[in-house]
């Protein structure tokens, strides 16, 4: 960022790079991969016979495990989202303010983060769509140390369980319904920083 020469530089390049193509491939990729696989499977099975029935116990047990595996491709999308976001946050907080290195080692937590923003009169829960970013920010810290929901995501939004384990349904409606508008979040963000 430091190539930058204004924040009309820093707020385009902030339009140009949360790019939400990289994520949604990744999911794309891995459910084509399960229908396709999934596919020749069924074409390739024997007839009625000796192995059929445990040919098939083969394609469900395969069909669970891409499954699974479309499952972490939505924990991943999450994940790297919410880390892209944090990173643009905190770059647009050390562009503009150009803090102390213990402010900047601070800004990766996020209570710290709010009370600097604060201390420079900007107040985050107050722009538009940061309901959805600390959503998304709430699944992400879920996601990386417990796999559980705890009482930040169930206080971030209601619907979620405390102490339930994710699916792969909740995360890709979870991923759909967050992703647009905590990108939004973001760029009003840079808005009020500037």
């Amino acid at each position: 960022m430091s190539s930058l020469k204004s924040w009309d530089d820093l707020f385009y390049a902030i339009e140009t790079n949360i790019d939400l193509r990289s994520f949604d491939s990744l999911i794309s990729n891995m459910a084509k991969q399960r229908a396709t696989f999934i596919k020749d499977l069924k074409r390739k099975a024997p007839k009625k016979g000796e192995f059929y029935d445990q040919y098939i116990d083969y394609i469900a047990d395969e069909d669970f495990a891409l499954e699974k595996s479309e499952h972490i491709s939505y924990q991943l999308a999450i994940i790297g989202l919410s880390i892209s976001l944090e990173i643009v946050m905190r770059n647009i907080i050390i562009h503009r303010f150009k803090p102390n290195k213990n402010i900047i080692d601070s800004l990766f937590k996020f209570k710290e983060l709010i009370k600097f923003l604060t201390s420079k009169q900007i107040f985050i829960s107050g722009i538009q769509n940061y309901k959805e970013y600390n959503e998304l920010r709430c699944i992400n810290n879920c996601l990386k140390h417990s796999g559980i929901v705890d009482k930040q995501l169930t206080s971030a939004n209601s619907k979620w369980h405390l102490e339930k384990s994710f699916d792969g349904g909740q995360l890709k409606d979870a991923y759909e319904r967050l992703k647009n508008p905590a990108c939004l979040f973001i760029k009003l963000l840079v808005k009020e920083i500037k």
